[in-house]
């Protein structure tokens, strides 16, 4: 069995919750949302917004937390990793019980 706490831990490094779940495509999947949201982030998003208004985002409140939003999408596929991670151990926590 699972445990949910150290499949939750591990996915704090991307991809790693899965493997040690056995999950090793979902754990490649995970990696590969993760290096698409980051090069989204870099060759997009910075100098499409970031590079033309560098004055204003980095100078204004309002700038600042334009560019804290900027940052989501990695964010949100790190966070989801997570909680995927320990949904995955919890789910297989109730079919080794089952058994």
């Amino acid at each position: 069995m699972k445990s949910k706490l150290l499949a939750t831990v591990l996915a704090s490094i991307p991809g790693f919750g899965h493997f040690y779940l056995g999950r090793w495509l979902e754990g490649l999947k995970v990696i590969g949302l993760l290096i698409l949201a980051y090069l989204f982030e870099t060759i997009i998003i910075y100098p499409l917004f970031v590079l033309p208004n560098e004055e204003f985002l980095l100078s204004t409140f309002l700038g600042q937390f334009i560019g804290f939003l900027l940052h989501f999408p990695l964010w949100g596929v790190y966070g989801w990793s997570i909680g995927d991670a320990y949904k995955k151990a919890d789910m297989a926590g109730r079919e080794y019980r089952k058994i």
